[in-house]
């Protein structure tokens, strides 16, 4: 990537010097009428990594991330609340709907071999997505009473 400079590779959507991780993060992002840009951007990353296993540390890599505060090893997804899990974790990985007592609203687990992903689905079709690492991940299934 020698001689391209940031600003080329964050507009280069679907070239191999994309930046995801740096694109998706910025402030644009937030306003709705980037929702299917937000779309966009994942089926791009979906295609890109499709022949990859889909772990923890590659989701923590290449997704816009926060710690979850007084919650070790787990980490909420910023700026994809319109994207399903499945876009995430992409179609080789299933993901189990739950009704839990303990929630609001529905929970989808996605399980990799490094921990797994968390979602809430809203009634208005949003998400809040979380990944957590092997401790966090099991240790919040084990609050929601799930297996």
């Amino acid at each position: 990537m020698t001689g391209l400079s940031t600003a080329h590779r964050r507009g280069c959507v679907g070239h191999p010097c994309f930046d995801e991780r740096a694109y998706l993060s910025s402030e644009r992002w937030r306003h709705p009428e980037h929702q299917l840009l937000e779309q966009a951007a994942l089926t791009v990353f979906a295609a890109y990594h499709r022949d990859m296993p889909t772990t923890v540390a590659g989701l923590l890599a290449t997704l816009p991330t926060t710690p979850i505060l007084d919650c070790p090893g787990r980490y909420r997804v910023r700026d994809h609340d319109h994207a399903d899990v499945a876009a995430l974790v992409g179609p080789a990985v299933a993901v189990t709907r739950h009704a839990v007592a303990g929630a609001r609203h529905p929970v989808l687990v996605a399980r990799l071999p490094d921990g797994g992903v968390i979602s809430y689905a809203w009634p208005d079709g949003r998400f809040v997505h979380t990944i957590g690492d092997v401790d966090g991940f099991a240790r919040k299934l084990a609050q929601l009473g799930l297996p």
